[in-house]
Order: structure tokens, then sequence, then C-alpha cells
């Protein structure tokens, strides 16, 4: 798994393709951030996959970009993987200021983290902040059908009969 990481730094590495101290260290800082240092001597088919998103994560860390452009990356991953995923985007966003572009077809599950939508629908439907697209004909115009949009407030916690 670890070389799968060190594919993100392939284009750092010299003249003869080796990698530096640098490249080295860039790698293990993608696999800490991520937290799959401990499973690194493992084969990826044996990972769940959630790992398996994080390595690929990891990887695109490695070579130290500005902006991360994830394409639908929760597709495969199990419920319970899902917060932390979201957990670490933020983490990402805030602690080591990167940019975040997720492409997604449900804008809901990120909604409290998002700063700007751009939403297309063959053209440009909506470009602006997450706060101007809740209503219902930005919304209606964005998917290409009438919306409704139906807001609920979640608790922490369950309620037992």
């Amino acid at each position: 798994m670890r070389e799968i990481v060190e594919l993100g730094r392939i284009a750092h590495w010299g003249l003869f393709g080796r990698a530096s101290k640098e490249d080295r260290k860039a790698v293990r800082e993608a696999m800490e951030i991520l937290d799959i240092d401990s499973f690194e001597n493992r084969l990826v088919g044996e990972l769940s996959g959630g790992q398996r998103q994080r390595v690929m994560i990891a990887r695109a860390i490695a070579s130290k970009p500005e902006i991360l452009i994830l394409d639908e990356p929760t597709t495969g991953v199990d419920v319970a993987s899902l917060a932390r995923f979201y957990d670490f985007l933020r983490h990402l966003n805030w602690e080591h200021k990167m940019t975040i572009l997720f492409v997604t077809h449900d804008i809901g599950v990120i909604a409290q983290d998002i700063t700007a939508v751009l939403c297309i629908n063959q053209t440009i439907a909506f470009s602006g902040p997450m706060s101007e697209i809740l209503s219902c004909e930005k919304m209606s115009t964005a998917y290409g059908i009438k919306a409704h949009i139906i807001s609920q407030k979640l608790r922490s916690g369950c309620d037992h009969a």
C-alpha cells in the first residue's frame, strides 16, 4: 500500500527516479494525516472501501497539491466511515489550508462546510455561496425539476420508547 502513496511523488523524483528524503517525508506525512500508516505493508485488496479511498487521497496529498479535487469520493465508503471521512476533509481544509473541490450529486451531506457552490445541469445553473442556493427556485434550476426543500434539524443521540 505504501508504494501507491509513493506514486504521488513520482513527478518530484530526480533524473534517475529515486525517492529523496523530501519525498519519503511527504509520503510519511500523508500517511499520518490519513491515519493509514498502521497498514502500510498490507495489500490494497485487503483494505475496506473507506481505507482504499484514504490511500488514494494520501497519494494525492503526498504530491503537496494546493487544490484537492474529489469526484464522488464517498462511493463505496461504508456509512460508519463517512463521518470520519468528512471530518478528515474538514481537517485538510482548516488545518492544512487545502482548497477542496468536491464533485457530488448530494450537496446536503456536506452543506455545513461548503463556502461556494457551482451547480452544472448542461450549463451553469448556479454559482455562489451555499446560503443563496437554498431556495426552491434556485434548486429547481440547478436540478432541472420542481424542487421542494425540506430542512430538518438533527439531534445527537437517540430517543428510545
